[in-house]
């Protein structure tokens, strides 16, 4: 089997890219601390499952990193707080936050069936957003507080909502998917919310089947992806959680 690599490219420019990690099995998932200085990613390099492995982001590419999870489970889609203290894992079924040494792990969220790729940290590091998967197989957007050790549900879950994306004033962005049925459609939205419930908007309606948002690193721009038409919308932003007229 072959390696899997990963690499970096210039945040203005694009290619050329330089190699980060090279040649020790497959890796995936990489993210990096804060600071720049730390990387965590996904490996299979110290054989069985995929574990959460931290390294120097400046190391020689061949060098192995240091194991921070053992699970009998995929580790995957690493995810540093904004003050670089803790990385919220996913195993499969559970989501966990270790200290990027290593120490504290501990599960948060017990076999929640999160869309484990779409964890997000506030930029006080104090909540966490997810969407979990209901019984009437819908999703729903969560917030975790970490001071409380508690979740609460913000959308209703009768729609496809999912895919939080934190912004610096502690608000967050969500698609809601819509529904299908057999012979007609909800269509999907754009949605703006605080962590503590107080606040919950719609903001782009209708777009087909809006399934991931993200924002631009200076927070003036929201990106919008719909599955079915394959483009990728952008909206500028006036201020947070204000779609420009």
């Amino acid at each position: 089997e072959t390696d899997v690599d990963v690499y970096t490219v210039p945040a203005v420019g694009g290619l050329p890219a330089r190699p980060l990690i090279t040649g020790l099995g497959k890796q995936d998932g990489a993210a990096v601390t804060p600071d720049g200085t730390t990387v965590a990613y996904i490996s299979d390099e110290a054989g069985g499952e995929y574990d959460i492995l931290v390294r120097p982001f400046d190391a020689d590419p061949a060098a192995r990193g240091t194991a921070i999870t053992d699970h009998p489970e995929r580790d995957a889609t690493p995810r540093y707080s904004p003050d670089g203290t803790r990385i919220a894992v996913h195993d499969g079924w559970d989501v966990y936050l270790v200290t990027p040494q290593g120490t504290g792990l501990t599960a948060f969220l017990s076999s929640a069936q999160t869309y484990h790729s779409h964890v997000y940290w506030s930029p006080d590091s104090k909540w966490l957003a997810y969407g979990k998967r209901l019984e009437n197989y819908l999703a729903a957007v969560f917030v975790y507080s970490l001071a409380d050790a508690k979740s609460t549900q913000l959308t209703d879950g009768l729609s496809d909502a999912r895919h939080p994306v934190f912004d610096k004033d502690g608000g967050f962005w969500f698609t809601d998917l819509g529904k299908t049925r057999e012979h007609d459609n909800d269509r999907g939205a754009v949605y703006y919310a605080k962590a503590d419930g107080s606040k919950i908007e719609q903001k782009v309606f209708p777009l087909e089947r809006p399934n991931g948002c993200g924002l631009s690193p200076d927070g003036k721009t929201l990106y919008v992806v719909e599955t079915p038409t394959a483009r990728l919308w952008a909206f500028d932003l006036s201020a947070p959680g204000t779609i420009k007229d």
